[in-house]
């Protein structure tokens, strides 16, 4: 199984059209079969930047399945009305509900979480009890091979990262996660990419933004996406970044993150809460 995982695509002033069409192709040319996009599809919410999003989904979802959850970028900042009353009006007319879902098949399951907060917090987002309760629930009875979580910011972030906070600061989302089985936590939101063995056996993966200008620390200014390819004993995680000359993307980094049936389940999560890979 190939997932590719892509994030932060910002439809807006600080779109990138050639990054845009150089991802189409690689997806066409992956032909994953999961194909999940982590939020902040536009830059400021609006209906054009939205419209633009929709049209790019439609053609993606051609091509792969698709897994969406909102970001903080697609609720509105500046309007304050639109915010408070009707924060999601938008970005559920053009990419359809929101909220938290989960999804079954006979090769994953994922719960899908929208770490949005239009009220609260808007920019780091939020997790709450009920959406910890959702993930036992969810995945407690999965018999899928894989178990994942999908959103847009960080339930963890690694230790160069001195901006804000993760969603789960008590690590109790990690706890439930570790205790239903789940592997993979795939997000945005940082605009760079890496990967961290947050809990025994469980993987944060986070896309750079995909298509846009903004990537951020040693990512600034480029487009990256992830390809992961799911195999019984390893995930292998490649990350590919834009090459506005050759106008395709290339494999910048690679690694094999363990999974978890290979890693006895009684180590402590304190003893691997530091060991992160640094991509």
């Amino acid at each position: 199984m190939i997932i590719v995982h892509a994030s932060d695509l910002h439809f807006g002033p600080h779109f990138h059209s050639g990054a845009a069409d150089a991802f189409l192709r690689a997806i066409l040319q992956t032909r994953p079969e999961l194909l999940v996009l982590s939020g902040d599809f536009t830059h400021r919410a609006n209906q054009r930047q939205f419209g633009q999003a929709r049209d790019f989904l439609d053609q993606v979802s051609a091509i792969a399945r698709v897994i969406t959850t909102p970001g903080n970028h697609d609720v509105p900042l500046y309007s304050f009305w639109r915010r408070f009353f009707t924060p999601y009006k938008e970005y559920r007319r053009a990419m359809g509900m929101n909220g938290d879902s989960v999804v079954h098949t006979a090769d994953f399951s994922s719960v899908i979480l929208d770490t949005t907060s239009p009220l609260l917090r808007i920019t780091e987002g939020r997790l709450s009890r009920r959406q910890i309760k959702f993930i036992r629930n969810s995945l407690q009875d999965a018999t899928a091979d894989l178990r994942m979580v999908v959103a847009h910011h960080p339930i963890a972030k690694p230790d160069d990262w001195k901006y804000g906070r993760t969603v789960d600061p008590n690590r109790d989302a990690l706890a439930a996660m570790t205790d239903v089985g789940v592997e993979l936590v795939l997000g945005g939101h940082l605009h760079r990419s890496f990967s961290m063995e947050a809990a025994p056996g469980l993987w944060v993966v986070h896309s750079g933004t995909t298509t846009s200008t903004r990537g951020r620390s040693e990512e600034k200014g480029m487009q990256t996406f992830n390809r992961i390819r799911v195999r019984p004993d390893a995930f292998e995680l490649e990350v590919l970044s834009f090459n506005a000359a050759a106008g395709q993307f290339e494999s910048l980094r690679r690694a094999v993150l363990p999974r978890q049936r290979n890693i006895p389940r009684d180590r402590p999560i304190e003893k691997v809460e530091k060991a992160a890979s640094g991509i």
